[in-house]
């Protein structure tokens, strides 16, 4: 069994605003986070390293150039892909964004800011809450979910 490392960038803008893509087809197969909002990000290539990939996968999916503000967590998880379990190690950063705004890419069909007192109304994967509750506790901010 393979594992795979993934990077995710928590992005919080000046006004509070969080940046949040989906994918509403299932293009490869049937993925858990299909149709739910998640933080961006993506696979490390060889020899990468995890913060210029970060960087790399946010502008890639979302059209959103950023810094890297600090590292926020590191988990497994463990999904069903096409009947086959996967281990994901997910590498999870904290990103101010520096410009661009929000656009839908080759492989993402969303991507836009949202309020953060209203990402309880939003369908969220499992996945992204944790490393979203770590920024907002690092940068003092309040979050109900």
């Amino acid at each position: 069994m393979e594992i795979k490392v993934i990077v995710g960038g928590v992005v919080i803008n000046n006004a509070q605003r969080v940046l949040l893509v989906r994918n509403i087809s299932d293009k490869k197969g049937k993925i858990p986070w299909v149709g739910k909002w998640t933080i961006p990000g993506g696979g490390v290539r060889f020899g990468e390293p995890l913060t210029s990939a970060v960087i790399r996968e946010v502008s890639e999916e979302t059209n959103v150039l950023c810094k890297v503000v600090r590292h926020l967590c590191t988990f497994d998880s463990i999904v069903e892909i096409e009947g086959e379990n996967k281990h994901f190690v997910l590498v999870d950063y904290l990103l101010s964004p520096t410009s661009g705004e929000p656009r839908a890419s080759s492989d993402i069909e969303e991507a836009a800011w949202f309020a953060l007192d209203i990402l309880s109304s939003l369908e969220i994967f499992e996945d992204a809450l944790a490393p979203i509750r770590e920024a907002c506790s690092w940068l003092r901010v309040s979050l109900d979910v």
